[in-house]
């Protein structure tokens, strides 16, 4: 008998009308199938976000740094 299933979270799922007993044998094969996916485009990040003339002397906050992130300057 050849039934076929899909591994979900790590575990192989019959389908839904199919019972195995407890203690059944059965062997598992895969077909491989290649996984396309797009790469995802990333944008770098300009820096220093803040221009200034002494870098690292500002103390930023966390909320500064949301702010800055968060502004039209640095999604582009």
């Amino acid at each position: 008998m050849e039934i076929q299933g899909v591994v979900q979270d790590g575990v192989v799922v019959l389908p839904g009308n199919v019972f195995l007993p407890d203690g059944t044998v059965v062997s598992v094969s895969c077909q491989l199938e290649p996984i396309s996916k797009e790469p995802r485009v990333r944008k770098k990040v300009q820096l220093p976000l803040v221009p200034s003339k002494n870098p690292g002397s500002l103390h930023l906050t966390n909320d500064m740094i949301a702010d800055i992130m968060n502004s039209d300057d640095v999604s582009r």
